[in-house]
């Protein structure tokens, strides 16, 4: 095996590698605890792989920004698109809409922690959940700690109940597991949020009322909340 290869390799986290193993096609083989997805496992895998060269992994590293890198970027990102209807739309890609609604979510739940595209193991599931915003308040004078998981859909359909049970399903299933002793995070989510840039259309919006869900359509510029819940 490629010495430089495997240096490569052991400069990225658990999370980023599994990351790239799923970018590049590659199955992991889980055992039943999730403590047995190791660093040293990880990478014994991937550098057999013979499709993930060391070309693959620099632009893998590259492209991978650091939880301070992205919290940097987001102080300081550039003014909010104004128009996101039609072809402007279009053009906001996934990632890009996801940094916008973290850099509004930071803000609006006043939070003390916020992380894109983080990973997190289910009870019942052997590939992790992936949550586009991650948005964590600590515990203070005035408030409780709490932990909301925010789904960013850049769609131009409309948002249906699915949608929003999927939600409900994946943060009980990361709950369920940290219950279960089976989670190295130790946090539970207490909230959910779906965001959009399309709309909810009516089932969606009374299934994730009844299930505390917040719903928000992002729409020139602003983060309209489409219906209402106990915890906002």
């Amino acid at each position: 095996m490629s010495r430089e290869k495997r240096k490569l390799l052991e400069e990225l986290s658990v999370e980023q590698l599994i990351r790239l193993a799923e970018e590049n096609g590659v199955k992991i083989t889980m055992h039943y605890s999730p403590y047995s997805l190791s660093k040293s496992y990880l990478i014994s895998i991937l550098e057999k792989v013979p499709k993930i060269t060391i070309d693959v992994i620099t632009k893998f590293i590259k492209r991978k920004k650091s939880i301070g890198e992205i919290e940097s970027e987001l102080s300081s990102a550039e003014e909010i698109p104004q128009d996101v209807n039609g072809k402007s739309r279009d053009r906001l890609k996934g990632r890009e809409f996801e940094k916008i609604v973290a850099k509004w979510a930071k803000s609006y739940f006043n939070a003390d922690m916020v992380k894109l595209n983080h990973l997190r193991r289910g009870y019942r599931t052997k590939r992790p959940y992936e949550i586009d915003v991650w948005v964590h308040k600590e515990r203070g004078i005035l408030s409780d700690e709490f932990n909301i998981w925010i789904e960013c859909k850049n769609v131009k359909g409309s948002i249906k109940r699915d949608t929003v049970m999927k939600l409900v399903s994946k943060m009980k299933d990361v709950n369920d597991a940290v219950e279960e002793g089976l989670s190295k995070e130790g946090r539970t989510f207490d909230y959910g949020v779906i965001v959009t840039t399309s709309r909810f259309d009516i089932d969606a919006l009374e299934w994730a009322t009844d299930y505390d869900i917040a719903c928000f359509r992002y729409e020139n510029g602003r983060f309209i909340k489409e219906n209402e819940v106990d915890w906002i």
